[in-house]
């Protein structure tokens, strides 16, 4: 099998990187004979890489025809998101008999049925031989503006393996404890995550739990970093509230291995969405309770009521409850804690490649 992917970058350290680089390392793994070129915007030196997929839109145009002379030599056109990489592939694929796949991830697969792209994304999304969607949530989401579609569902999985045995480096674990104990959020400052939000929670809790702090993990230094300074000032917080950026999976293991569960709360931000959330899975794989978001990707990545709780995106009251039963009731811990393991063991990139393939050979 002979497959082309389109994806803005298989960079790790970021959430669209880190889905790809995992899912084409899996189908390797899976499938170690199949032919594989990766096209990209944003090179990382992987191997079978062409960072050819220009930011520029007349360039995009321009390369049109290199595209399709790259896609006559492969079976499966395979496009991670909507906009731009699904249109792009759409257009180079016209009058091919090769199969293509777009998988639609979050924003980039829903922002633009808003703007001026929608016509030319619903067009897109027609061409497609497979559409597929991360969680229930962005599929139901896309077909509120396009109801024509037919999206199947195949959620994203996690290396548990990977994480499950990370975490214990006494390099960071010192420091670490010197901060315990406290809850942790893992992802990009950027307001769908809802940082403004689980702040807001978090000071609430303090109350009742006076010596808990809040660590939040992610990139991004720019206006909203300065927001939640702001909202982090305003509540009395400075000295509970840590934010740590260019950290390493080792340490990042370390850090979801100590903390006593895992909140995010993400937003839909003038349909700016959270289209899965990885990082539910990867704190379930350290035994975490977690606490999401309805109405988000976050309804495929949490065992609502078994490994912890999904919440209205603005309810700080009852985000507020269930962190402090959470707290409070170690039987309670313990009952999540056993189930995000089992959960997360179940939701490995095993089962998300097989469909995969069941899918490709089906096309």
């Amino acid at each position: 099998m002979k497959i082309c992917f389109l994806t803005h970058n298989v960079d790790i350290k970021n959430g669209t990187g880190r889905l790809t680089f995992e899912f084409i390392a899996q189908l390797k793994n899976t499938l170690p004979q199949a032919e594989i070129v990766i096209l990209t915007t944003a090179g990382s030196n992987y191997q079978g890489e062409q960072s050819i997929l220009y930011p520029s839109k007349i360039k995009l145009l321009l390369s049109l025809r290199k595209l399709r002379k790259i896609f006559q030599r492969y079976d499966i056109i395979h496009a991670f998101d909507g906009w731009p990489y699904g249109v792009m592939a759409a257009l180079a694929h016209i009058g091919l008999r090769n199969k293509l796949v777009i998988t639609v991830i979050g924003s980039g697969s829903l922002q633009p049925l808003y703007q001026w792209q929608a016509g030319i994304l619903k067009w897109a999304y027609r061409q497609a031989n497979a559409l597929v969607a991360i969680s229930s949530y962005t599929a139901r989401e896309i077909k509120k503006k396009a109801s024509m579609l037919n999206i199947k569902v195949i959620p994203l999985g996690i290396n548990y393996e990977y994480f499950s045995v990370q975490g214990n480096d006494e390099r960071h674990l010192e420091d670490i404890k010197t901060f315990q104990p406290y809850l942790l959020s893992v992802g990009r400052l950027k307001p769908r995550k809802g940082y403004h939000i689980s702040l807001r929670v978090f000071a609430a809790l303090t109350a009742q739990h006076p010596t808990l702090r809040y660590v939040i993990i992610g990139s991004g230094r720019g206006v909203y970093y300065s927001e939640l300074q702001k909202i982090i000032a305003e509540l009395g917080i400075a000295n509970k509230v840590l934010f740590k950026k260019n950290v390493s999976d080792e340490e990042l293991a370390c850090w979801y291995r100590q903390a006593e569960l895992f909140m995010l709360l993400p937003q839909n931000i003038n349909y700016d969405v959270e289209g899965f959330g990885l990082v539910f899975l990867e704190a379930a794989a350290f035994g975490l309770p977690v606490i999401g978001a309805s109405d988000s990707g976050a309804e495929d990545a949490i065992w609502n009521g078994q490994n912890g709780f999904l919440l209205k995106p603005d309810n700080i009251d009852a985000a507020v409850a269930r962190v402090h039963e959470i707290l409070s009731n170690p039987e309670v811990r313990q009952k999540l804690s056993v189930n995000s393991l089992s959960f997360a063991k179940k939701m490995s990139w095993g089962h998300t490649i097989d469909s995969y393939l069941k899918l490709y050979q089906s096309l």
